[in-house]
């Protein structure tokens, strides 16, 4: 019986944990790579992205609370060639008052190296 107990609590947290991996296949990375640069701004800074140098993906820098960072959830493609990645805040109810950054892995919808631009939200337009 105990066994039993065991085992299905086990697999009621394989189930719990995958049901919090991103459905996109975004990978929050334990280093900004450095691809990925700063735009200099201090109070505000704009989400960033560029292309993954060892693979078909993009990088995605976004800033907000380090522990409700910012998450790409939703990539569309809206014309030939431009995309929108829809950035949303992940966490709990209680978000910590910093302003860190956040990077992710997001596997690219086109091969490396195609030219393409990435609406991260108002205001920022990225070309690749």
């Amino acid at each position: 019986m105990r066994r039993l107990s065991i085992a299905s609590l086990a697999l009621l947290l394989v189930a719990g944990l995958a049901g919090c991996a991103n459905s996109l296949g975004a990978v929050r990375l334990d280093t900004i790579p450095d691809e990925l640069t700063s735009s200099g701004h201090l109070l505000d800074p704009p989400p960033t992205v560029a292309w993954d140098q060892d693979e078909d993906a993009w990088l995605i820098l976004t800033y907000g609370s380090s522990s409700c960072p910012n998450e790409p959830r939703e990539i569309s493609e809206t014309a030939d060639g431009s995309f929108e990645i829809r950035l949303e805040t992940s966490g709990g109810p209680v978000c910590t008052a910093d302003l860190g950054p956040t990077a992710y892995r997001v596997p690219a919808p086109v091969p490396r190296g195609t030219s393409v631009t990435i609406d991260l939200g108002p205001g920022t337009r990225i070309a690749l």
